[in-house]
């Protein structure tokens, strides 16, 4: 599994946990970095062998303009040349791709060393080298349907989920502490929405969300994980009356998120187009409620009404009008269970990825 660079977000914790699935299942398996960073410790910590080579540069992804589109060329040449000496003194079945930019360099260095490429393909939107990484790939498995809908119906895409694991367990006492240390009062309704700050996922409508529950509830706290500038965070908060100002929590980057999923009461996921979306499988591990929107793979995920549920319309009312309706079904948070899918457990994720591309000793 080459990388090329250290440090990303669920696509690295769902690379780390197949990894883990396939060793699980008696297969050799090595991630290889350019450098150290957060995901290699992920990887790391799921006990999945690492090595870190700086030999083999970060590739960017093609731009729509001829000048930009051949700035990536000469890294894919290096890198490619850099991966074809190192396949060629190693005794690999499988080159896995665990992303769209090492196709390209990794897929020709191991055509030129006679080894198989799986391309993992984990964005829907559609790429201008597609054609080529195609060509280059032995096999492509996508993370949904969602994705899978990238190619035309020709290409033989088959679905494999991304596999998660329940890895924080709190009790009550324990919860009601940790939301006591950080000012959240054990009445009170604490909404969480987690992710990077990008347009799609539309973190204005988690403020909304906040001002509306604020109307039928006396207390209502919103905290934000991940990384918001100052004038993003002044933004968000100018549509809110001053009082309610003081309610909303910017964290920041968070390396361990569990804590904060355990002690919310509804996570807002109003991301349009999520290509998979991980925390849905995470919320409901923790029979955390939480409220989505119908786009992306979002349908496909979310079993309706066990804690997961969509909103009709992919609008900011309908979105708000859920989270009202959810919040009556707090009071039965404690009825409230998710049947895990196979696809969760990352043991049996692995043994349909083995199936997927073909049995481990004999791969194609």
């Amino acid at each position: 599994m080459p990388f090329t660079r250290a440090a990303g977000g669920g696509s690295f914790i769902s690379g780390a946990l197949l990894a883990k699935g396939l060793i699980a299942n008696g297969v050799g398996v090595l991630a290889l970095f350019p450098e150290e960073g957060s995901s290699v410790e992920v990887f790391r910590k799921n006990n999945v062998p690492v090595l870190i080579s700086q030999d083999f540069p970060v590739v960017q992804a093609f731009r729509k303009t001829g000048s930009e589109s051949l700035r990536p060329i000469n890294k894919i040449t290096r890198t490619s040349l850099a991966a074809s000496r190192f396949l060629a003194k190693q005794s690999f079945d499988i080159v896995h791709c665990n992303d769209d930019t090492i196709v390209l360099p990794w897929g020709i260095a191991s055509k030129s060393c006679g080894i198989k490429t799986v391309w993992h393909v984990r964005s829907g939107c559609p790429g201008y080298t597609d054609l080529i990484r195609l060509l280059l790939a032995d096999k492509i498995v996508c993370i949904s349907k969602y994705v899978a809908a990238r190619f035309s119906s020709r290409v033989k895409a088959p679905v494999l989920y991304n596999p998660a694991v329940k890895t924080y367990q709190i009790s009550r006492t324990e919860r009601a502490a940790l939301r006591e240390s950080i000012g959240i009062p054990t009445s009170a309704i604490y909404l969480l929405q987690v992710g990077r700050d990008v347009p799609y996922k539309r973190a204005s409508w988690s403020i909304s969300a906040l001002q509306a529950l604020s109307q039928i509830h006396p207390e209502v706290f919103l905290a934000f994980i991940g990384d918001f500038t100052i004038g993003r965070q002044q933004e968000l908060l100018a549509p809110l009356p001053t009082s309610l100002r003081s309610n909303v929590f910017f964290r920041g980057w968070v390396a361990e998120p569990e804590p904060h999923l355990a002690m919310a009461d509804i996570l807002l996921h109003p991301a349009k187009g999520e290509h998979f979306g991980r925390l849905f499988a995470e919320a409901s591990l923790m029979n955390l409620p939480f409220v989505a929107t119908p786009t992306g793979a979002a349908p496909e995920l979310i079993a309706e009404g066990f804690t997961g549920v969509l909103s009709t319309r992919d609008t900011m009312k309908s979105f708000c009008h859920k989270v009202l309706a959810i919040f009556d079904e707090i009071v039965s948070r404690e009825s409230m269970a998710f049947s895990p899918p196979a696809w969760l457990d990352p043991s049996k994720n692995a043994r349909m990825y083995l199936n997927l591309t073909g049995e481990k000793n004999d791969a194609f």
